[in-house]
Protein backbone atom coordinates (compact mmCIF):
# COMPACT_ATOMS: atom_id res chain seq x y z
CA UNK A 1 0.00 0.00 0.00
CA UNK A 2 1.38 3.75 -0.95
CA UNK A 3 1.41 6.02 1.79
CA UNK A 4 -1.24 8.95 1.09
CA UNK A 5 -0.49 11.61 -1.06
CA UNK A 6 3.03 9.94 -1.78
CA UNK A 7 3.91 12.05 -4.85
CA UNK A 8 4.23 14.65 -3.04
CA UNK A 9 7.81 15.05 -1.53
CA UNK A 10 6.35 16.44 1.59
CA UNK A 11 9.41 16.11 3.91
CA UNK A 12 11.99 18.73 2.18
CA UNK A 13 8.95 20.55 1.41
CA UNK A 14 7.94 20.67 5.21
CA UNK A 15 11.49 21.64 5.87
CA UNK A 16 11.74 24.04 3.17
CA UNK A 17 8.22 26.32 4.11
CA UNK A 18 9.68 26.61 8.11
CA UNK A 19 13.27 27.68 6.91
CA UNK A 20 11.34 30.49 4.57
CA UNK A 21 9.50 31.59 7.32
CA UNK A 22 12.49 31.46 9.48
CA UNK A 23 14.61 33.76 6.97
CA UNK A 24 11.19 36.27 6.42
CA UNK A 25 11.48 36.44 10.21
CA UNK A 26 15.56 37.32 10.10
CA UNK A 27 14.76 40.04 7.67
CA UNK A 28 15.19 38.58 4.82
CA UNK A 29 13.92 40.89 1.90
CA UNK A 30 12.12 40.18 -1.49
CA UNK A 31 15.26 39.13 -3.39
CA UNK A 32 14.80 35.94 -1.41
CA UNK A 33 12.60 33.77 -2.75
CA UNK A 34 13.32 35.19 -6.36
CA UNK A 35 16.26 33.49 -5.75
CA UNK A 36 15.62 30.43 -4.43
CA UNK A 37 12.86 29.91 -6.72
CA UNK A 38 15.61 30.82 -9.62
CA UNK A 39 18.26 27.50 -8.10
CA UNK A 40 14.82 25.48 -7.64
CA UNK A 41 14.50 26.31 -11.26
CA UNK A 42 18.16 24.67 -11.96
CA UNK A 43 17.96 21.68 -10.07
CA UNK A 44 14.46 21.19 -11.89
CA UNK A 45 16.04 20.88 -14.65
CA UNK A 46 19.02 18.71 -13.74
CA UNK A 47 15.73 16.57 -12.32
CA UNK A 48 16.40 16.76 -8.81
CA UNK A 49 13.06 17.34 -8.10
CA UNK A 50 13.23 16.86 -4.53
CA UNK A 51 16.03 19.68 -3.81
CA UNK A 52 13.45 21.55 -6.20
CA UNK A 53 10.84 21.14 -4.21
CA UNK A 54 12.18 22.07 -1.10
CA UNK A 55 13.87 25.45 -2.88
CA UNK A 56 10.64 26.12 -4.02
CA UNK A 57 8.85 25.39 -0.25
CA UNK A 58 11.33 28.26 0.95
CA UNK A 59 10.30 30.95 -1.38
CA UNK A 60 6.89 29.84 -0.92
CA UNK A 61 7.21 29.98 3.22
CA UNK A 62 8.24 33.55 2.66
CA UNK A 63 6.12 34.84 0.63
CA UNK A 64 2.99 33.49 3.13
CA UNK A 65 5.06 35.21 5.92
CA UNK A 66 4.86 38.51 4.09
CA UNK A 67 1.32 38.27 3.34
CA UNK A 68 0.15 37.79 6.89
CA UNK A 69 1.97 40.82 8.65
CA UNK A 70 -0.01 42.38 10.85
CA UNK A 71 -1.54 45.88 9.45
CA UNK A 72 0.25 49.34 11.66
CA UNK A 73 -1.38 51.30 13.67
CA UNK A 74 -2.08 55.08 12.37
CA UNK A 75 0.95 56.56 14.05
CA UNK A 76 -1.04 59.12 15.69
CA UNK A 77 -2.76 56.73 17.73
CA UNK A 78 0.03 56.85 20.28
CA UNK A 79 0.11 59.24 22.93
CA UNK A 80 -2.01 62.20 23.32
CA UNK A 81 -4.12 60.81 26.07
CA UNK A 82 -6.87 58.85 26.44
CA UNK A 83 -8.95 57.89 23.31
CA UNK A 84 -12.34 56.62 22.43
CA UNK A 85 -11.40 53.35 20.02
CA UNK A 86 -14.75 50.98 18.90
CA UNK A 87 -13.90 47.21 17.39
CA UNK A 88 -14.78 44.33 17.06
CA UNK A 89 -13.67 41.15 19.78
CA UNK A 90 -11.68 38.61 17.82
CA UNK A 91 -10.56 36.44 21.07
CA UNK A 92 -10.95 36.43 24.93
CA UNK A 93 -8.23 35.05 27.05
CA UNK A 94 -9.83 34.95 31.10
CA UNK A 95 -8.25 34.32 34.05
CA UNK A 96 -9.08 34.89 38.01
CA UNK A 97 -6.55 37.76 37.82
CA UNK A 98 -6.65 39.06 34.52
CA UNK A 99 -9.06 39.51 30.97
CA UNK A 100 -7.11 39.66 27.81
CA UNK A 101 -9.14 40.88 24.74
CA UNK A 102 -7.71 41.22 21.00
CA UNK A 103 -9.85 43.65 19.53
CA UNK A 104 -9.75 44.49 15.44
CA UNK A 105 -10.46 48.10 16.11
CA UNK A 106 -11.99 49.87 13.27
CA UNK A 107 -12.01 53.61 14.25
CA UNK A 108 -10.44 55.46 17.03
CA UNK A 109 -11.37 59.20 18.09
CA UNK A 110 -8.89 61.86 16.62
CA UNK A 111 -9.56 65.67 17.29
CA UNK A 112 -13.28 65.08 18.87
CA UNK A 113 -14.49 63.05 16.67
CA UNK A 114 -14.39 59.41 15.22
CA UNK A 115 -12.05 58.48 12.37
CA UNK A 116 -12.36 55.11 10.86
CA UNK A 117 -9.03 53.62 10.21
CA UNK A 118 -7.88 50.55 8.33
CA UNK A 119 -8.77 47.61 11.12
CA UNK A 120 -5.56 46.99 13.06
CA UNK A 121 -5.00 44.42 16.68
CA UNK A 122 -4.97 45.34 19.98
CA UNK A 123 -4.33 43.60 23.02
CA UNK A 124 -6.66 45.73 25.50
CA UNK A 125 -5.76 43.86 29.30
CA UNK A 126 -8.92 44.88 32.01
CA UNK A 127 -9.83 42.69 35.44
CA UNK A 128 -11.25 39.77 34.95
CA UNK A 129 -15.33 39.63 34.62
CA UNK A 130 -17.99 37.56 35.93
CA UNK A 131 -19.30 37.02 32.44
CA UNK A 132 -16.83 37.43 29.68
CA UNK A 133 -17.44 39.69 26.74
CA UNK A 134 -18.68 37.54 23.65
CA UNK A 135 -16.31 37.08 20.42
CA UNK A 136 -17.40 38.86 17.61
CA UNK A 137 -19.02 41.41 19.88
CA UNK A 138 -18.55 45.16 19.06
CA UNK A 139 -16.86 47.53 21.89
CA UNK A 140 -16.26 50.45 22.54
CA UNK A 141 -13.77 51.80 24.94
CA UNK A 142 -11.69 54.71 26.00
CA UNK A 143 -7.84 54.30 26.40
CA UNK A 144 -4.21 55.30 26.42
CA UNK A 145 -3.09 53.54 23.27
CA UNK A 146 0.69 52.11 23.71
CA UNK A 147 2.97 50.42 21.67
CA UNK A 148 3.28 46.64 22.84
CA UNK A 149 6.30 45.98 25.30
CA UNK A 150 7.09 42.29 24.21
CA UNK A 151 9.70 41.53 27.14
CA UNK A 152 12.84 39.80 26.46
CA UNK A 153 14.81 42.55 27.91
CA UNK A 154 16.85 40.44 30.32
CA UNK A 155 17.70 36.24 31.26
CA UNK A 156 14.97 33.99 31.43
CA UNK A 157 11.94 36.87 30.95
CA UNK A 158 9.25 35.42 28.46
CA UNK A 159 9.55 37.17 25.11
CA UNK A 160 6.32 37.65 23.90
CA UNK A 161 6.87 39.08 20.03
CA UNK A 162 5.95 35.92 18.52
CA UNK A 163 2.89 35.31 20.78
CA UNK A 164 1.84 39.33 19.26
CA UNK A 165 2.89 38.65 15.92
CA UNK A 166 0.61 35.16 15.68
CA UNK A 167 -2.52 37.60 17.19
CA UNK A 168 -1.64 40.28 14.77
CA UNK A 169 -1.71 42.89 17.23
CA UNK A 170 0.47 45.63 17.18
CA UNK A 171 -0.94 48.02 20.00
CA UNK A 172 -1.98 47.83 23.17
CA UNK A 173 -4.18 49.11 26.03
CA UNK A 174 -5.45 49.19 30.11
CA UNK A 175 -8.54 49.48 30.48
CA UNK A 176 -11.09 49.71 33.80
CA UNK A 177 -14.04 47.10 33.57
CA UNK A 178 -16.81 49.84 33.68
CA UNK A 179 -14.71 51.73 31.15
CA UNK A 180 -15.83 49.23 27.78
CA UNK A 181 -19.47 49.03 26.63
CA UNK A 182 -20.71 46.39 23.96
CA UNK A 183 -22.95 46.18 21.23
CA UNK A 184 -24.53 43.45 19.32
CA UNK A 185 -22.72 41.04 17.84
CA UNK A 186 -21.47 40.31 14.43
CA UNK A 187 -22.80 37.20 12.77
CA UNK A 188 -20.28 34.78 11.84
CA UNK A 189 -19.19 31.40 12.20
CA UNK A 190 -16.86 31.87 14.82
CA UNK A 191 -19.19 34.23 17.00
CA UNK A 192 -21.73 30.68 16.69
CA UNK A 193 -19.40 28.06 17.48
CA UNK A 194 -18.55 30.77 20.89
CA UNK A 195 -21.78 30.60 22.08
CA UNK A 196 -21.91 26.86 21.57
CA UNK A 197 -18.79 26.59 23.81
CA UNK A 198 -20.51 28.86 26.43
CA UNK A 199 -23.86 27.04 26.44
CA UNK A 200 -21.83 23.42 27.35
CA UNK A 201 -20.17 25.16 30.11
CA UNK A 202 -23.24 26.54 31.19
CA UNK A 203 -24.90 22.87 30.92
CA UNK A 204 -21.55 21.45 32.91
CA UNK A 205 -21.81 24.34 35.58
CA UNK A 206 -25.66 23.51 36.07
CA UNK A 207 -25.17 19.72 37.00
CA UNK A 208 -24.37 18.23 40.34
CA UNK A 209 -20.88 18.23 40.01
CA UNK A 210 -18.57 19.01 42.51
CA UNK A 211 -15.90 22.05 41.42
CA UNK A 212 -13.36 20.53 40.71
CA UNK A 213 -15.23 18.10 38.56
CA UNK A 214 -16.47 20.98 36.67
CA UNK A 215 -13.18 22.47 36.68
CA UNK A 216 -11.50 20.08 35.54
CA UNK A 217 -13.65 18.61 32.91
CA UNK A 218 -14.93 22.06 31.52
CA UNK A 219 -10.94 22.20 30.57
CA UNK A 220 -11.06 18.52 28.96
CA UNK A 221 -13.72 19.02 27.18
CA UNK A 222 -13.91 22.72 25.76
CA UNK A 223 -9.99 23.68 26.41
CA UNK A 224 -11.66 26.48 29.05
CA UNK A 225 -9.06 26.00 31.83
CA UNK A 226 -10.33 29.17 34.06
CA UNK A 227 -12.44 27.35 36.50
CA UNK A 228 -9.74 24.52 37.04
CA UNK A 229 -7.81 25.09 40.63
CA UNK A 230 -5.03 26.46 41.06
CA UNK A 231 -3.74 23.43 42.95
CA UNK A 232 -5.24 20.99 40.57
CA UNK A 233 -3.05 22.45 37.87
CA UNK A 234 -0.01 22.96 39.68
CA UNK A 235 0.24 19.18 40.56
CA UNK A 236 -0.47 17.92 36.90
CA UNK A 237 1.82 20.16 35.75
CA UNK A 238 4.14 18.95 38.21
CA UNK A 239 3.50 15.35 37.37
CA UNK A 240 3.99 15.74 33.67
CA UNK A 241 -0.02 16.00 33.07
CA UNK A 242 -0.33 19.66 32.00
CA UNK A 243 -0.46 18.33 28.14
CA UNK A 244 -3.89 16.44 29.28
CA UNK A 245 -5.19 20.34 30.22
CA UNK A 246 -4.66 21.55 26.43
CA UNK A 247 -7.22 20.34 23.83
CA UNK A 248 -4.75 18.17 21.87
CA UNK A 249 -4.30 14.78 19.95
CA UNK A 250 -5.47 13.07 22.84
CA UNK A 251 -8.49 14.47 23.33
CA UNK A 252 -9.45 15.04 19.21
CA UNK A 253 -8.80 11.54 18.88
CA UNK A 254 -11.51 10.53 21.76
CA UNK A 255 -14.23 12.51 20.03
CA UNK A 256 -12.95 10.43 16.77
CA UNK A 257 -13.30 7.15 18.57
CA UNK A 258 -16.86 8.53 20.53
CA UNK A 259 -18.29 9.17 16.97
CA UNK A 260 -16.93 6.14 15.42
CA UNK A 261 -18.82 4.56 18.54
CA UNK A 262 -22.02 6.57 17.83
CA UNK A 263 -21.71 5.67 13.77
CA UNK A 264 -21.27 1.94 14.09
CA UNK A 265 -24.33 0.78 13.11
CA UNK A 266 -23.18 1.97 9.38
CA UNK A 267 -20.94 -0.52 9.56
CA UNK A 268 -23.44 -2.91 9.09
CA UNK A 269 -23.49 -1.64 5.06
CA UNK A 270 -19.78 -1.84 3.65
CA UNK A 271 -20.98 0.67 0.91
CA UNK A 272 -21.04 3.36 3.51
CA UNK A 273 -17.65 3.49 4.39
CA UNK A 274 -16.56 6.41 2.83
CA UNK A 275 -19.88 8.26 4.73
CA UNK A 276 -18.86 7.18 7.63
CA UNK A 277 -15.42 8.36 7.48
CA UNK A 278 -17.15 11.88 5.68
CA UNK A 279 -19.20 12.57 8.69
CA UNK A 280 -16.94 11.66 11.19
CA UNK A 281 -14.51 14.48 9.57
CA UNK A 282 -17.18 16.81 9.85
CA UNK A 283 -18.02 16.06 13.58
CA UNK A 284 -14.28 16.23 13.97
CA UNK A 285 -14.09 19.77 12.19
CA UNK A 286 -17.49 20.77 14.10
CA UNK A 287 -16.04 20.04 17.54
CA UNK A 288 -12.52 21.87 17.04
CA UNK A 289 -14.65 24.74 15.98
CA UNK A 290 -16.69 24.76 18.51
CA UNK A 291 -13.39 25.04 21.21
CA UNK A 292 -12.43 27.90 19.87
CA UNK A 293 -9.96 26.84 16.75
CA UNK A 294 -7.01 26.33 19.15
CA UNK A 295 -3.73 25.50 17.19
CA UNK A 296 -3.54 21.82 19.42
CA UNK A 297 -6.87 21.27 18.08
CA UNK A 298 -6.26 21.89 14.53
CA UNK A 299 -2.95 20.28 14.33
CA UNK A 300 -4.63 17.08 15.80
CA UNK A 301 -7.45 17.66 13.21
CA UNK A 302 -5.27 18.20 10.48
CA UNK A 303 -2.69 14.68 10.96
CA UNK A 304 -6.43 13.12 11.62
CA UNK A 305 -7.79 14.47 8.45
CA UNK A 306 -4.91 13.48 6.50
CA UNK A 307 -5.65 9.51 8.02
CA UNK A 308 -8.92 9.77 7.32
CA UNK A 309 -8.86 11.05 3.80
CA UNK A 310 -6.22 7.77 3.22
CA UNK A 311 -9.08 5.52 3.85
CA UNK A 312 -11.16 7.32 1.64
CA UNK A 313 -8.87 7.82 -1.68
CA UNK A 314 -8.06 3.91 -0.47
CA UNK A 315 -4.37 4.14 0.45
CA UNK A 316 -2.15 3.17 3.35
CA UNK A 317 -0.92 5.57 6.06
CA UNK A 318 2.67 6.66 6.40
CA UNK A 319 3.08 8.73 9.67
CA UNK A 320 5.81 10.67 8.97
CA UNK A 321 4.43 11.83 5.66
CA UNK A 322 1.23 12.25 7.25
CA UNK A 323 3.25 14.70 9.69
CA UNK A 324 5.09 17.02 7.02
CA UNK A 325 1.46 17.26 5.29
CA UNK A 326 -0.22 18.21 8.48
CA UNK A 327 2.98 21.33 8.97
CA UNK A 328 2.36 21.99 5.37
CA UNK A 329 -1.07 22.59 5.64
CA UNK A 330 -1.23 24.53 9.03
CA UNK A 331 2.06 26.63 8.07
CA UNK A 332 0.20 27.80 5.28
CA UNK A 333 -2.73 29.05 6.77
CA UNK A 334 -1.17 30.18 10.13
CA UNK A 335 2.37 30.71 8.82
CA UNK A 336 3.35 32.38 12.42
CA UNK A 337 2.46 29.33 14.40
CA UNK A 338 5.82 27.71 13.70
CA UNK A 339 7.21 30.25 17.11
CA UNK A 340 4.17 28.73 19.26
CA UNK A 341 5.63 26.55 22.01
CA UNK A 342 2.74 24.26 21.62
CA UNK A 343 3.64 23.65 17.61
CA UNK A 344 7.28 23.21 18.38
CA UNK A 345 6.26 20.71 21.06
CA UNK A 346 3.91 19.15 19.18
CA UNK A 347 5.81 18.61 16.41
CA UNK A 348 8.44 17.06 18.67
CA UNK A 349 6.25 14.70 20.03
CA UNK A 350 5.35 13.20 17.21
CA UNK A 351 8.88 12.96 15.94
CA UNK A 352 9.95 11.11 19.18
CA UNK A 353 7.16 8.82 19.17
CA UNK A 354 8.16 7.60 15.59
CA UNK A 355 11.97 7.73 16.77
CA UNK A 356 11.84 5.73 20.01
CA UNK A 357 8.24 3.97 20.66
CA UNK A 358 9.05 0.84 18.70
CA UNK A 359 12.79 0.29 19.84
CA UNK A 360 11.74 1.12 23.18
CA UNK A 361 9.07 -1.52 23.19
CA UNK A 362 10.74 -5.19 24.06
CA UNK A 363 7.28 -7.16 23.14
CA UNK A 364 5.89 -7.88 19.99
CA UNK A 365 2.00 -7.52 18.97
CA UNK A 366 2.26 -11.70 19.58
CA UNK A 367 2.12 -10.66 23.01
CA UNK A 368 -1.16 -9.50 23.74
CA UNK A 369 -1.61 -7.48 26.85
CA UNK A 370 1.87 -7.58 27.60
CA UNK A 371 2.97 -5.48 24.20
CA UNK A 372 -0.39 -2.90 25.07
CA UNK A 373 1.32 -2.38 28.05
CA UNK A 374 5.01 -1.61 27.08
CA UNK A 375 3.40 0.30 23.82
CA UNK A 376 2.03 2.75 26.07
CA UNK A 377 4.82 2.99 27.92
CA UNK A 378 7.04 3.50 24.92
CA UNK A 379 4.83 6.25 23.43
CA UNK A 380 4.77 7.68 26.86
CA UNK A 381 8.65 7.72 26.59
CA UNK A 382 8.98 8.64 23.28
CA UNK A 383 6.94 11.52 23.74
CA UNK A 384 9.04 13.18 27.15
CA UNK A 385 12.47 12.14 24.89
CA UNK A 386 11.53 14.11 21.49
CA UNK A 387 10.48 17.07 23.98
CA UNK A 388 12.78 17.09 26.89
CA UNK A 389 15.03 19.77 25.31
CA UNK A 390 12.20 22.29 24.55
CA UNK A 391 10.98 21.73 27.98
CA UNK A 392 13.48 22.54 29.84
CA UNK A 393 14.27 25.24 27.68
CA UNK A 394 10.68 27.08 27.94
CA UNK A 395 9.45 25.64 31.34
CA UNK A 396 12.87 25.35 33.59
CA UNK A 397 11.61 21.86 34.98
CA UNK A 398 11.13 18.04 33.94
CA UNK A 399 9.12 15.93 35.96
CA UNK A 400 10.44 12.65 36.67
CA UNK A 401 6.69 11.03 37.14
CA UNK A 402 5.84 11.21 33.97
CA UNK A 403 5.50 7.37 33.11
CA UNK A 404 3.36 6.93 35.95
CA UNK A 405 1.09 9.52 36.03
CA UNK A 406 0.88 9.32 31.79
CA UNK A 407 -0.35 5.68 32.49
CA UNK A 408 -3.04 7.26 34.98
CA UNK A 409 -4.72 9.28 32.26
CA UNK A 410 -4.14 6.94 29.38
CA UNK A 411 -6.54 5.18 31.51
CA UNK A 412 -9.13 7.74 32.96
CA UNK A 413 -9.28 11.09 31.31
CA UNK A 414 -11.12 9.15 28.78
CA UNK A 415 -13.67 7.96 31.00
CA UNK A 416 -14.10 11.50 32.08
CA UNK A 417 -14.44 12.86 28.76
CA UNK A 418 -17.03 10.57 27.82
CA UNK A 419 -19.09 11.02 30.67
CA UNK A 420 -18.72 14.32 30.57
CA UNK A 421 -20.17 14.59 27.00
CA UNK A 422 -23.18 12.37 28.06
CA UNK A 423 -24.27 14.58 30.95
CA UNK A 424 -23.55 17.34 28.37
CA UNK A 425 -26.38 15.72 25.82
CA UNK A 426 -28.74 14.48 28.25
CA UNK A 427 -28.63 18.74 29.97
CA UNK A 428 -29.73 19.78 26.88
CA UNK A 429 -32.78 18.05 26.92
CA UNK A 430 -33.19 19.06 30.66
CA UNK A 431 -31.73 15.48 31.94
CA UNK A 432 -30.09 14.95 34.72
CA UNK A 433 -27.96 11.45 35.25
CA UNK A 434 -26.81 11.33 39.29
CA UNK A 435 -24.83 8.16 39.25
CA UNK A 436 -22.68 9.57 36.29
CA UNK A 437 -22.17 12.60 38.01
CA UNK A 438 -21.58 10.58 41.13
CA UNK A 439 -18.81 8.44 39.32
CA UNK A 440 -16.65 11.36 37.81
CA UNK A 441 -17.02 13.49 41.05
CA UNK A 442 -15.23 9.92 42.90
CA UNK A 443 -12.83 9.46 39.56
CA UNK A 444 -11.47 13.53 39.70
CA UNK A 445 -11.03 13.29 43.69
CA UNK A 446 -8.69 9.48 43.34
CA UNK A 447 -6.60 11.76 40.30
CA UNK A 448 -6.44 14.52 42.25
CA UNK A 449 -5.35 12.48 45.68
CA UNK A 450 -2.80 10.14 43.03
CA UNK A 451 -1.17 13.44 41.45
CA UNK A 452 -1.57 15.06 44.95
CA UNK A 453 0.42 12.58 45.78
CA UNK A 454 3.22 12.42 43.07
CA UNK A 455 3.92 16.24 43.08
CA UNK A 456 4.29 15.92 46.63
CA UNK A 457 7.76 14.41 46.79
CA UNK A 458 11.23 15.53 46.47
CA UNK A 459 11.80 14.00 43.43
CA UNK A 460 9.17 14.72 41.29
CA UNK A 461 10.26 16.56 38.99
CA UNK A 462 13.72 18.66 38.53
CA UNK A 463 13.11 22.84 38.89
CA UNK A 464 15.42 25.78 37.88
CA UNK A 465 16.92 24.20 35.00
CA UNK A 466 17.78 27.33 33.11
CA UNK A 467 20.08 26.66 29.77
CA UNK A 468 20.69 28.91 26.80
CA UNK A 469 19.48 28.15 23.16
CA UNK A 470 22.89 26.73 22.57
CA UNK A 471 22.84 24.56 25.06
CA UNK A 472 19.20 22.84 24.25
CA UNK A 473 20.30 22.77 20.81
CA UNK A 474 23.27 20.55 21.59
CA UNK A 475 21.30 18.63 23.71
CA UNK A 476 18.47 18.26 21.10
CA UNK A 477 21.28 17.10 18.77
CA UNK A 478 22.02 14.32 21.90
CA UNK A 479 18.34 13.41 21.39
CA UNK A 480 18.72 13.11 17.66
CA UNK A 481 21.49 10.94 17.66
CA UNK A 482 20.92 8.46 20.04
CA UNK A 483 17.29 7.66 17.79
CA UNK A 484 19.25 7.40 15.21
CA UNK A 485 22.12 4.88 17.05
CA UNK A 486 18.47 2.90 17.83
CA UNK A 487 17.11 2.60 14.38
CA UNK A 488 19.40 1.90 12.24
CA UNK A 489 22.06 -1.51 11.54
CA UNK A 490 25.05 -0.04 10.15
CA UNK A 491 28.02 -0.45 12.75
CA UNK A 492 29.27 2.88 11.38
CA UNK A 493 26.21 4.72 12.12
CA UNK A 494 25.65 3.75 15.43
CA UNK A 495 29.66 4.89 15.79
CA UNK A 496 28.63 7.99 14.85
CA UNK A 497 25.75 8.51 16.62
CA UNK A 498 27.53 7.40 19.79
CA UNK A 499 30.60 10.31 18.83
CA UNK A 500 27.94 12.77 18.63
CA UNK A 501 26.29 12.49 21.69
CA UNK A 502 29.18 12.34 23.57
CA UNK A 503 30.34 15.80 21.75
CA UNK A 504 26.87 17.13 22.65
CA UNK A 505 26.72 16.28 25.82
CA UNK A 506 30.30 17.48 26.59
CA UNK A 507 29.62 20.84 24.95
CA UNK A 508 26.64 21.42 27.08
CA UNK A 509 28.13 22.49 30.07
CA UNK A 510 31.29 24.17 28.09
CA UNK A 511 28.94 26.56 26.70
CA UNK A 512 27.21 27.31 29.95
CA UNK A 513 26.77 31.32 30.58
CA UNK A 514 28.38 33.23 32.38
CA UNK A 515 27.53 35.17 35.62
CA UNK A 516 28.50 38.72 35.10
CA UNK A 517 29.30 40.40 37.96
CA UNK A 518 27.51 43.76 36.71
CA UNK A 519 24.80 43.71 34.89
CA UNK A 520 21.71 45.97 33.90
CA UNK A 521 18.76 45.39 32.17
CA UNK A 522 15.95 47.59 31.29
CA UNK A 523 12.40 46.03 31.59
CA UNK A 524 10.80 47.96 28.58
CA UNK A 525 11.91 49.92 25.67
CA UNK A 526 9.81 53.42 26.86
CA UNK A 527 11.39 55.58 29.19
CA UNK A 528 8.63 55.35 31.92
CA UNK A 529 9.30 51.44 32.75
CA UNK A 530 11.36 50.55 35.19
CA UNK A 531 15.15 49.51 35.20
CA UNK A 532 16.99 46.65 37.16
CA UNK A 533 20.56 47.13 37.83
CA UNK A 534 22.50 44.24 39.61
CA UNK A 535 26.06 44.19 41.05
CA UNK A 536 27.35 40.98 42.91
CA UNK A 537 24.37 39.66 44.70
CA UNK A 538 22.71 42.55 45.16
CA UNK A 539 19.45 44.11 42.94
CA UNK A 540 18.09 47.63 42.58
CA UNK A 541 14.61 48.04 40.76
CA UNK A 542 14.55 51.60 39.83
CA UNK A 543 10.69 52.48 38.47
CA UNK A 544 11.20 55.63 36.00
CA UNK A 545 7.23 56.48 35.81
CA UNK A 546 5.14 58.76 36.48
CA UNK A 547 4.62 59.45 40.75
CA UNK A 548 1.11 57.67 41.06
CA UNK A 549 2.48 54.41 38.77
CA UNK A 550 5.58 53.98 41.07
CA UNK A 551 3.96 51.37 43.39
CA UNK A 552 1.70 49.13 40.15
CA UNK A 553 4.67 49.28 37.80
CA UNK A 554 7.01 48.38 40.62
CA UNK A 555 4.56 44.98 41.20
CA UNK A 556 4.12 44.32 38.22
CA UNK A 557 8.03 44.28 37.31
CA UNK A 558 9.06 42.47 40.64
CA UNK A 559 6.34 39.98 39.91
CA UNK A 560 8.33 39.32 36.33
CA UNK A 561 11.64 39.13 37.84
CA UNK A 562 11.12 36.72 40.44
CA UNK A 563 12.56 33.97 38.50
CA UNK A 564 15.70 35.97 37.52
CA UNK A 565 16.23 37.25 40.90
CA UNK A 566 16.08 33.92 42.42
CA UNK A 567 18.06 32.11 39.51
CA UNK A 568 21.10 34.55 40.46
CA UNK A 569 21.01 34.23 44.13
CA UNK A 570 19.75 37.69 44.54
CA UNK A 571 19.39 38.18 48.50
CA UNK A 572 18.68 41.95 48.68
CA UNK A 573 16.12 43.71 46.65
CA UNK A 574 15.63 47.56 46.88
CA UNK A 575 12.87 49.74 45.66
CA UNK A 576 13.73 53.09 45.17
CA UNK A 577 13.02 56.51 42.98
CA UNK A 578 16.23 58.07 44.37
CA UNK A 579 19.82 58.72 43.56
CA UNK A 580 21.72 55.29 44.07
CA UNK A 581 25.41 54.43 43.97
CA UNK A 582 25.37 50.48 43.14
CA UNK A 583 28.55 49.35 42.11
CA UNK A 584 29.85 50.96 39.19
CA UNK A 585 26.22 52.08 38.28
CA UNK A 586 25.38 55.80 39.41
CA UNK A 587 21.69 57.23 39.35
CA UNK A 588 21.38 60.77 38.99
CA UNK A 589 17.90 62.35 38.38
CA UNK A 590 16.73 60.59 35.68
CA UNK A 591 19.62 58.99 33.86
CA UNK A 592 22.04 56.05 35.13
CA UNK A 593 25.34 56.11 34.25
CA UNK A 594 28.22 53.44 34.18
CA UNK A 595 31.43 55.15 36.35
CA UNK A 596 34.89 54.11 35.65
CA UNK A 597 36.12 51.96 38.34
CA UNK A 598 39.81 52.45 39.47
CA UNK A 599 41.49 49.26 39.66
Amino acid sequence: MKPPFSYLPALPAAVGWMAGILLWWKGCGWWLPAVVTAVGVMFMVCRRQYIAFGLYAVAAGWIVAEANRAAEAPPWVFGGGERTVSGVIESVYNTRRAQTLVVRADSVEYAGRMVAVEPFGMQVASLPRWIEPAVGAKVRFRADIEPLDAGGHFPYQADYSTLFLKRKVVAGAFIAEEEMTEGGVEPSMTAWFASRRREVIRVLAHSGLSDKSYGLLTALITGNGDELESDMRDNFRATGLAHALALSGFHVGMIVMLVGLALFPLRAWPSAARLRIALSLLMLWGYVAMVGMPESAVRAGVMLSVFMLGGIVGRGVNTLNSLCIAILVLLALWPYSLFSVGFQLSVCAVLGILAFAGPLNPFSPRDGWKFRIGEAVAVTLGAVLGTMALTVFYFHRFPLVFVLSNLLVVGLLPVLMTGGIVLVVAGCFGVRISWIERGIDHIVGFVDMFTQWLSSMGWAELSGLYVSGLQAMLFGLAVVSVAILMNVTRRTWRICAVCAVGVCLLLVPAVADADPVSEAFSVGRKENVPLLVRHGNKAVLVPRCRPHLVESSSRRAMRELTEYLDVRGVDTVMVTASDFTLGPYRRQGGVVVRRRVQR
